[in-house]
């Protein structure tokens, strides 16, 4: 991820915890001491002070493998976080609506710097799924709700967006930053982007942005679907996926007439 912590008037130990704990989430507790230690680069000793006040506040919890996990706090933080983002009840109100048209999985996701996190999912009939929970986070050049929340960004904020250059999650996916670029600005003028098979083999994604009052893109919508279906109902996707955005962001304030 994009290292934007280079405020001199940081607390170096509250950047020390910020960075165990997306270590903690990134590798979804399977962390011991000597690995948090080794992987950012702190001292064993420092390290273990720091776990302990973690556990102790109940940030973290450790196994009986010695290995960490978020603590109940951090649920109980994150569930807060979620319920106050007007975003979701708006997502979770009109996308129902298109649920009915589509029968398909239905995601809301934001941009968290260089990856998308998932806010919300509805869900249709089909029993395959993306592993795409409310709060995991993914490449955001990889997925369509996380691409399109990227078309009004420049060429040069790309790059610095993604200073290591653009991770294959599949073989599908876009590493090359002209390329994604091209591809942005394609979409910008469409109004949607698709993906197909660039973040899971098999699945096909169509996005659209949300904009709030001031005209910002501030969220993603997405279905995806299988290639069989995607086959059938490519069309009818997109369409409604357009009209979902299009909905969520004139309740969220933006002018009808923009997106009509």
């Amino acid at each position: 991820m994009v290292n934007i912590l280079k405020n001199e008037y940081l607390v170096p130990a509250a950047v020390k915890i910020d960075r165990i704990l997306k270590l903690v989430v990134e590798h979804k507790g399977s962390l011991r001491l000597i690995d948090i230690s080794r992987e950012l680069g702190i001292s064993k000793s420092s390290c273990s002070l720091l776990l302990r006040t973690l556990e102790q506040l109940n940030w973290l919890i450790k196994d009986n493998q010695d290995e960490y996990k978020l603590g109940p706090v951090l649920g109980h933080i994150g569930h807060h976080y979620f319920k106050d983002l007007e975003i979701i009840d708006l997502f979770n109100g009109e996308a129902k609506k298109s649920l009915e048209i589509i029968d398909e999985h239905i995601q809301l996701g934001i941009l968290q710097e260089n990856q998308v996190m998932y806010l919300a999912k509805i869900k249709g009939s089909s029993t395959i799924d993306l592993v795409t929970h409310p709060g995991s986070l993914y490449p955001s050049h990889s997925t369509s709700v996380g691409k399109v929340q990227l078309i009004d960004k420049s060429y040069d904020e790309l790059e610095k967006l993604f200073p290591n250059g653009l991770q294959s999650v599949t073989p599908h996916t876009i590493t090359n930053l002209d390329e994604l670029f091209k591809n942005l600005q394609n979409a910008k003028i469409h109004g949607y982007i698709e993906e197909h098979q660039e973040s899971a083999i098999g699945f096909h994604c169509v996005a659209c942005p949300i904009y709030n009052a001031d005209g910002k893109i501030i969220a993603g919508v997405s279905t995806a679907m299988i290639t069989e279906k995607w086959e059938r109902k490519h069309e009818i996707a997109r369409e409604e996926i357009l009209k979902l955005s299009r909905r969520i962001s004139y309740l969220n304030g933006y002018e009808i007439k923009k997106i009509e």
